[in-house]
């Protein structure tokens, strides 16, 4: 699955359209620690975080996620998705909790 089929499949909304749709989906990763994430996120992982701050994004591109989103409705802010587009990382929201998305992200990859 690509970026952009779970944007679709999980009608997502994409903070920076258009970034990185093609990137594949191989994974996903839940945290808000930003250590534990470098040490447990891997390539082609979705991270779902609440974590909105500049720090998010350089430790999603040294992991090569996939993609980031936040649940809960949360929103980024400007400088955080400039960075974001700038990086080639998508950024996704959704209304849904965290817990949500990890167990429908978890069934898809699994199906």
């Amino acid at each position: 699955m690509t970026v952009g089929e779970l944007i679709v499949d999980f009608d997502l909304h994409s903070y920076n359209p258009g970034v990185g749709e093609d990137r594949l989906v191989t994974g996903g990763h839940i945290g808000d620690l930003l250590s534990h994430v470098m040490a447990n996120c891997q390539l082609g992982d979705v991270w779902i975080t609440i974590l909105t701050n500049l720090n998010t994004i350089a430790v999603a591109s040294l992991v090569d996620a996939a993609c980031i989103i936040l649940p809960q409705g949360i929103i980024p802010e400007a400088q955080v998705l400039k960075k974001a587009s700038d990086e080639g990382i998508p950024i996704l929201g959704s209304p849904l909790s965290a817990f949500t998305l990890c167990g429908k992200l978890a069934s898809r990859l699994e199906a």
